[in-house]
């Protein structure tokens, strides 16, 4: 049961029951989740939302193991273990009087830290291709991979918005890609919804998403690549060769090059 989710009014009903008539729209009785729970494990998550209220009322739950039906006159001895979760900072919230400490350390008998996003980037590479099979169904797309440089900017990014960033990142790559994620398409600039390839704006960008020092340098890398061919092809009309030649590189560095970048650059 998600605790932030349910309305302040109705999270007692939810938690332990009710009896018919035992409020206006009490039609019937209804079970509590705990009573549903009886013999097995309920999971509170996002624990740090409930009142101060109904965190009396759980802390008495979890002393005396019994429940008493909103209406109720019968009290219930119940069998369940809780498994509660959180993102805020409950001590923080102690500090400042909005979470019971008794119910912090009546809760707390065994801890399990997840590690942050940050902590774990030889996992992204998963994370980011899970998302990418959910946006694919949900946008009615058919990308199927990402860029070695999307992957390597990915594994150096700062997430402070955690996994629904990540999640949020991915989904709108896919939007814009049409067989593979680029870079590009990962630091596209929400305001335009047009790729930000300038070497200001892209750096400005990587260092808002608090990349590593490679993951900025391959961005910029990149992006003067990109700049360079592009002047190069427009200060020889197109030619190929010609372009190759002021830049002293070989054609297949230049085939190489717009085939990594997806350049897209006209025939000559």
């Amino acid at each position: 049961m998600d605790c932030g989710a349910i309305p302040p009014t109705l999270i007692e009903s939810e938690l332990f029951g009710h009896e018919k008539g035992s409020f206006t729209g009490a039609f019937r009785s209804k079970p509590g989740r705990f009573q549903l729970a009886n013999g097995g494990t309920i999971f509170l998550d996002e624990i740090g939302n409930l009142s101060l209220e109904m965190q009396t009322r759980l802390l008495g739950f979890l002393e005396e193991r019994v429940v008493n039906s909103v209406g109720g006159v019968n009290a219930v001895r119940l069998d369940v273990r809780v498994v509660s979760a959180t993102n805020a900072d409950l001590m923080d919230q102690i500090r400042r009087y909005q979470f019971r400490e008794d119910l912090f350390y009546r809760l707390n008998e065994f801890e399990v830290t997840m590690p942050s996003l940050d902590e774990r980037a030889d996992d992204m590479y998963y994370f980011a291709a899970k998302f990418l099979m959910t946006a694919n169904v949900e946008l009615e797309k058919h990308v199927f991979g990402f860029s070695e440089e999307a992957i390597d900017l990915l594994s150096g990014c700062a997430w402070n918005g955690n996994i629904r960033e990540l999640k949020n990142m991915i989904k709108k790559a896919t939007l814009l890609a049409n067989d593979v994620i680029e870079l590009e398409h990962l630091l596209v600039d929400a305001r335009n919804q047009q790729p930000t390839l300038s070497l200001d704006g892209l750096l400005e960008n990587a260092l808002m998403k608090g990349l590593t020092l490679s993951a900025i340098n391959e961005v910029i890398r990149k992006a003067a690549d990109v700049k360079v061919i592009e002047h190069a092809l427009h200060q020889s009309q197109g030619n190929k060769s010609k372009a190759c030649r002021d830049l002293g590189i070989d054609y297949t560095t230049l085939f190489r090059k717009e085939k990594r970048h997806r350049l897209n650059l006209a025939k000559r």
